[in-house]
């Protein structure tokens, strides 16, 4: 089937989806996530051929990595120095301890379960990784306002981060042949000069061009151009875009004024992002998921949990922080998958096996991660009554073929 009749087949089956899944009181992307799964090769093998095969899924990894920078650009935004400065060191000392305990108890966790100290290690690293995509969507969907809102993004970055940070520097000090400082310093620090950059320039345009389309053109390109220097330099994509966007909000005068424009184009593209994230769920992965791949699951959850609820304890924050912001930070997805292919490419054997315990986990915390990010919102009292009620359309089919 040609790719384009996939994709506008998949489009109108997630409309549906979302819509149906509104109408329970469950968040939109979750449906685009089920309409994934079920047109990708993860349940081709029940009889009918895959709507979205994996040559297909393959072609369009560019437009995948474009429109995950466009949200780990958005998430840089959120970084704005004005926000830092009202918050003080709250949300520094929330990360730290939440960051600190998830990856002890990982470790300690699958390292009981049987994983090696260096796997171990690794699944530590991945565990810090938090989804920016999925939880941006339900924040989106619901229109949450509020203390819980406004520390879930920034607390994603840092997560994401430091866990990038932590993965270069235990890779090339453990899996390299000789430890390379120079290397990691290099992936390191990459990173940082391409997305100051870019940010830089967008920064400067931004204040150049009078048109909303213009500049939402500018975001686009210096989203794609990041992806592309950072496969040609081997760096981290998503770093360098997560800098971009930090620059580039902080450094023009006009603010946030890009990200808000970049709504008006975004959303059709976050909804193929999912179809696709879904088609790549690999369903066959949870029956070899093991003790280890349990251990991971369930001591993620609790350091993520117990991890937000210490550190807002420690930094004297709300009760509403304390009591949802560790529920709403547990989706995980497209970093920790690239980080799992990274060692199961370099490193054959335990590799793998920390592939299989990621791509399982993956399926479990993708798939309830939006819920958990609804709920908490929901409880900490940041989503109107409004925007939790199913709007039913004026018009219905019957009435609408007769006018047309």
């Amino acid at each position: 089937m040609p790719i384009l009749l996939s994709i506008g087949i998949a489009y109108i089956l997630a409309l549906g989806s979302g819509r149906l899944c509104a109408a329970i009181g469950l968040p939109r992307v979750t449906g685009y996530l089920m309409v994934g799964l079920a047109a990708g090769p993860s349940l081709g093998g029940l009889g009918l051929p895959a709507l979205i095969t994996q040559k297909q899924l393959h072609s369009l990894v560019p437009l995948h990595d474009v429109i995950m920078g466009l949200i780990v650009f958005t998430i840089g935004g959120s970084f704005s120095l004005r926000a830092v400065r009202k918050m003080g060191m709250k949300r520094f000392r929330i990360s730290a301890v939440e960051i600190g305990l998830t990856a002890l108890l990982v470790a300690l966790g699958t390292f009981t379960a049987g994983a090696s100290p260096l796997t171990a290690g690794f699944l530590a690293v991945m565990a810090i990784t938090t989804a920016p995509a999925a939880t941006q969507m339900v924040l989106r969907e619901y229109q949450s306002e509020g203390s819980l809102t406004d520390t879930i993004l920034p607390l994603i970055g840092i997560n994401n981060l430091v866990a990038i940070i932590a993965f270069i520097v235990l890779k090339n000090s453990v899996l390299s042949d000789k430890a390379s400082f120079s290397m990691a310093l290099v992936q390191i620090s990459g990173p940082f000069v391409l997305g100051t950059f870019v940010g830089m320039v967008v920064a400067v345009m931004d204040q150049r061009l009078t048109r909303q389309v213009e500049r939402q053109i500018l975001v686009l390109a210096s989203v794609a151009v990041i992806a592309g220097m950072a496969a040609i330099l081997d760096i981290s994509a998503m770093l360098a875009t997560l800098i971009a966007g930090t620059v580039a909000v902080n450094a023009s005068p006009y603010g946030k004024r890009i990200l808000k424009e970049l709504t008006a184009i975004d959303y059709p593209l976050y909804v193929l992002f999912f179809i696709m994230a879904g088609a790549a769920l690999h369903l066959e992965s949870l029956g070899h998921m093991g003790i280890i791949g349990a251990a991971y699951v369930v001591m993620r959850s609790i350091g993520k949990f117990f991890g937000c609820r210490i550190g807002a304890f420690w930094a004297g924050d709300s009760q509403t922080i304390k009591s949802w912001l560790g529920t709403a930070m547990l989706a995980q997805a497209g970093l920790a998958i690239g980080l799992a292919e990274v060692l199961a490419r370099e490193w054959p054997g335990p590799g793998v096996t920390i592939q299989t315990v990621i791509l399982a986990s993956v399926v479990v915390f993708e798939g309830l991660g939006p819920l958990f990010t609804r709920t908490a919102l929901v409880n900490a009292g940041e989503v109107t009554v409004l925007n939790l009620i199913s709007q039913r359309s004026r018009v219905g089919y019957g009435e609408g073929f007769i006018q047309v």
